[in-house]
């Protein structure tokens, strides 16, 4: 007699069309996960900040150096900051002050919550709850306002994965009550799962392994992976001895082939254990990770230990 599967029947490794299941004899090699915001676990966030920093840049050279500045800064995706203006400086052979940044972070201040759609990529929805399910901590850390980050958290429906979404709530209210409330988030993390550092400087990360070695002192660095999507998030997992996972499904990241080569290139150089270069390879990628014994790092040193890794997620 055929048997009828059940829909409570569904494979619990298979979420959104992706089969985790090559996780499985590994994930006990996992004591946590950190999560990236901006451009990996919310995907279609960066065009609209991409295009404010583009705005602050443009406004900067024309009042500063007497430039007008028609370019558009969508090519700079997956680079930090810091990144940003020294090649807009060298570009234009200007000084632009890291002071910059404050500017950047006060026109996001300014602009709207966006009414459009947050977007998870099924890969890292489905990431999220195989950990969760598998009593892996989960973690955020992200360079942006956090204030705005619990906005999109809450709209993306991820809050459950990570704190109680009244919690969320409490803290989005008493920002909007508070300015101090909001600073002293920003430097303390939000209730041990989200938290702020503009990145390459690992301060999140740092504060992310020390909320989860709080809750089990037995939590190695070793044991923990991250995801991003940005050369300066890599650099700030790597250099906290994190095993980084870049990857390349954010929509803001370029579709021309030489230009997501250069950006596989750079995540790899800043440290990146393995890049996941599209859907089909992403449980692949980080398998390759996984399956390996937990090795001691040096984050001082520029070679990534998994290099190999990287190259085999490209086949």
């Amino acid at each position: 007699m055929t048997k009828h599967i059940a829909i409570t029947d569904t494979p619990k490794s298979l979420k959104y069309g992706i089969d985790f299941s090559p996780w499985d004899p590994f994930i006990h090699r996992v004591d946590g996960v950190i999560f990236d915001l901006d451009g990996t676990l919310i995907i279609n966030n960066e065009v609209a900040a991409l295009d404010l920093i583009g705005d602050v840049f443009k406004d900067f050279l024309k009042a500063k150096h007497g430039i007008t500045d028609k370019r558009c800064y969508r090519p700079y995706a997956g680079m930090g900051l810091d990144a940003i203006r020294r090649c807009v400086g060298e570009y234009y052979e200007v000084n632009i002050p890291a002071s910059i940044e404050d500017d950047i972070f006060m026109a996001r201040k300014k602009t709207p919550f966006p009414d459009e759609e947050v977007v998870v990529h099924p890969f890292f929805r489905g990431s999220v709850e195989y950990y969760h399910e598998n009593n892996i901590m989960l973690r955020i850390a992200t360079g942006g306002e956090l204030d705005r980050a619990m906005r999109y958290i809450k709209a993306a429906g991820l809050a459950p994965f990570f704190t109680e979404e009244r919690a969320i709530d409490a803290a989005i209210e008493l920002c909007e009550r508070s300015p101090n409330a909001l600073a002293h988030y920003m430097e303390h993390g939000v209730d041990n799962w989200l938290f702020y550092s503009k990145k390459p400087n690992n301060r999140s990360y740092l504060q992310a392994i020390a909320s989860m070695q709080r809750v089990n002192p037995s939590v190695s660095v070793q044991r923990v992976i991250c995801y991003e999507d940005s050369v300066s998030g890599i650099s700030a997992g790597h250099s906290s001895s994190v095993h980084s996972i870049g990857h390349q499904l954010a929509t803001h990241l370029p579709t021309e082939k030489q230009s997501r080569i250069n950006h596989h290139i750079n995540l790899c150089q800043a440290g990146a254990s393995a890049v996941i270069r599209n859907e089909r390879l992403a449980v692949h990628a980080v398998e390759c990770v996984l399956c390996q014994d937990v090795p001691e790092r040096n984050p001082a040193t520029t070679t990534t230990v998994f290099m190999h890794q990287a190259t085999c997620a490209q086949h």
